[in-house]
């Protein structure tokens, strides 16, 4: 069980001030929090028939006749199929959104590539030299 004082030791901004100094605020906090933009992509491939698009999620994301489990808890993913005003139905896609390096890394690998979502994460932990990526 974690001690209370050890908490209170470890604690950054609210804890290291002297007697009778203010308690940080907002802006006090935010100048020192690093200002890393966020880096997010978007990316979209069509695909001329709903089952060449299922055989990419299969081959991917590992999913059983492209229904299922399907994802990476880094990216978001969008699947089907758009209709036209008439009704026609127009090419089915796959939409990946997120981190921009790991939407790349998918691009590159997964959809561009031959590669599925576990090439994609050890490119990733590879070029980040993160072993939790």
């Amino acid at each position: 069980m974690v001690k209370l004082k050890k908490l209170l030791k470890e604690s950054k901004y609210a804890w290291d001030r002297q007697f009778g100094d203010p308690l940080p605020t907002l802006k006090d906090v935010m100048e020192t929090h690093p200002k890393t933009p966020l880096r997010e992509a978007k990316f979209k491939k069509q695909y001329k028939s709903l089952k060449g698009m299922r055989k990419d999620l299969d081959r991917i994301f590992g999913t059983r006749n492209g229904l299922g489990n399907i994802g990476h808890p880094r990216v978001r993913l969008k699947r089907g199929s758009e209709f036209d005003k008439v009704g026609r139905m127009q090419p089915s896609y796959i939409e990946i959104e997120g981190d921009k390096m790991w939407v790349d890394a998918y691009k590159k690998i997964a959809f561009n590539g031959r590669g599925d979502m576990g090439d994609v994460i050890k490119h990733v932990r590879k070029e980040t030299g993160d072993s939790n990526a």
